[in-house]
């Protein structure tokens, strides 16, 4: 995930990569506003995510729900969209953290 892995030191790289005259050699994807507010969910989400043994574990479907409560999302068909960006959001996350927490292992 480049936000995870390249996002806190964007500023850093990019000053770097000018001064080198060179590009970046990863480019930030583009998050398309129609997708904004799922992304800020999962944000949001994930700031209060459960942690284990072996690190981070999945967000639960009764967190998601009381986000959806919290925030007054109340059409079904919008919280379902909501719960599968989510839901998708934090596998591709839990497959980055075990990639990088095996990479860090070795």
């Amino acid at each position: 995930m480049w936000h995870l892995d390249y996002g806190q030191h964007q500023a850093q790289l990019e000053g770097a990569s000018r001064r080198a005259g060179k590009t970046l050699g990863v480019e930030q994807p583009t998050l398309f506003p129609d997708v904004v507010r799922y992304w800020q969910a999962f944000g949001q989400l994930n700031m209060s995510r459960p942690s284990g043994f072996n690190g981070a574990e999945a967000l639960t479907p009764q967190g998601i729900c009381a986000w959806l409560e919290v925030h007054s999302v109340v059409d079904e068909s919008e919280r379902a969209r909501y719960y599968d960006f989510i839901i998708q959001l934090d596998s591709t996350f839990l497959q980055w953290h075990r990639d990088k927490k095996e990479q860090e292992t070795k």
